[in-house]
């Protein structure tokens, strides 16, 4: 167990994301709006196995430090996701959480925790790469808020 196993912040548990948290993964990466920000999650929105397959996609790139996908539990509730991709060349970061917890400040601060925690322990990484859809200006605001704290590019997308 290393360091970025549990993450704790004033309000959230941030924990690897289990084989069992598929069900729940798969409620939040279904939603519409979810999809129309993160369209690179459509082919595991499909159904419980296609999550499940996301899941263990993610836990075999952490095996071999490529990438790592994080929940979120906010009251001991699972609400949300952090996922690294690319990890070992260009950490690129995509997240989500439920509607009822947007605009509530839980996403800023567990990238902060999940940032710190990655700059802490791999001192080679120099720069985070975020692809924002076009539109999403929450997601912007939270990436323009870490800017002020860690080296990011934000990147700007359209997906037709």
């Amino acid at each position: 167990m290393n360091s970025l196993d549990a993450l704790h912040t004033k309000n959230c548990k941030i924990s690897f994301m289990q084989k069992d948290d598929s069900a729940w993964l798969h409620s939040l990466i279904e939603d519409e709006d979810v999809l129309k920000y993160l369209p690179g999650l459509l082919p595991f929105s499909t159904s419980h196995e296609t999550t499940l397959k996301f899941i263990n996609s993610m836990q075999s790139a952490y095996n071999t430090e490529r990438g790592f996908l994080w929940k979120i539990e906010h009251n001991n509730i699972p609400v949300g996701f952090i996922c690294i991709f690319d990890f070992d060349e260009s950490p690129t970061c995509c997240y989500a959480i439920r509607k009822d917890k947007r605009r509530q400040g839980i996403m800023s601060e567990c990238l902060d925790a999940v940032l710190s925690g990655l700059t802490s322990l791999y001192k080679d990484k120099k720069r985070f790469y975020f692809d924002i859809e076009k539109g999403n200006t929450a997601s912007l605001s939270v990436c323009q808020k870490l800017n002020n704290r860690f080296p990011i590019s934000i990147n700007i997308t359209e997906t037709p």
